[in-house]
């Protein structure tokens, strides 16, 4: 729907769903918007902020960053950028960087490290028999005293692997809640790591 208006605004769109590949990881960009690489986002009002003020680059729990920059060193290109829809209020905005201009702040800021590097130690990270480090630390769940899991890792499949049996899943109206130390137990449904109700 985004890109159907983006077409009905005049601007050119091609190259939509090319294949983009990196040391074997393979992926497919959304389209070139008048020339520039952009990846066409839904998110919610929290999301869009960080894409409309800039913010993304300094937290990035979906790794859109990395998604950027394989589909940009595929196609050896630098100027890149994202096409965001609130999906509540339905606004847009439109984020754009230069990769190669390493002194605008929002890079300078950031650990720059090129794709190729970032896919290698993922690959050894894969192939090792230690599991890495945990990505986040636990967040306090408001003011119950329970810990909950960060963003970054509510959505990660591997979050049960590495959180292991102190692990708990309360499924709330607004969905899973993820505690990681229960000193309060939720008054809603608890599930096991395979979605069954835990018993009593």
């Amino acid at each position: 729907m985004v890109l159907a208006l983006t077409k009905l605004a005049g601007h050119d769109v091609t190259d939509e769903q090319k294949q983009a590949e990196v040391d074997g990881i393979k992926g497919s960009m959304d389209c070139k918007i008048d020339g520039v690489l952009t990846d066409v986002k839904s998110a919610s009002p929290y999301g869009f902020k960080k894409f409309k003020d800039g913010s993304l680059i300094n937290d990035d729990p979906f790794g859109y960053v990395d998604q950027i920059k394989g589909y940009a060193h595929s196609e050896g290109v630098t100027d890149v950028g994202w096409l965001v829809m609130d999906k509540t209020n339905g606004h847009l905005t439109y984020l754009k960087y230069d990769m190669a201009d390493e002194s605008q702040w929002y890079w300078s800021k950031l650990n720059f490290f090129s794709i190729e590097e970032r896919i290698k130690n993922i690959k050894r990270v894969v192939k090792s028999e230690t599991p890495p480090e945990r990505c986040y630390k636990p967040i306090a769940d408001g003011k119950s005293g329970n810990m909950k899991l960060a963003v970054g890792c509510s959505y990660c499949a591997y979050k049960h692997e590495c959180w292991g049996k102190d692990l708990r899943t309360f499924i709330y109206s607004t969905g899973p809640r993820y505690l990681t130390e229960v000193k309060f137990v939720p008054s809603v449904l608890e599930v096991d790591a395979d979605g069954n109700k835990v018993s009593e």
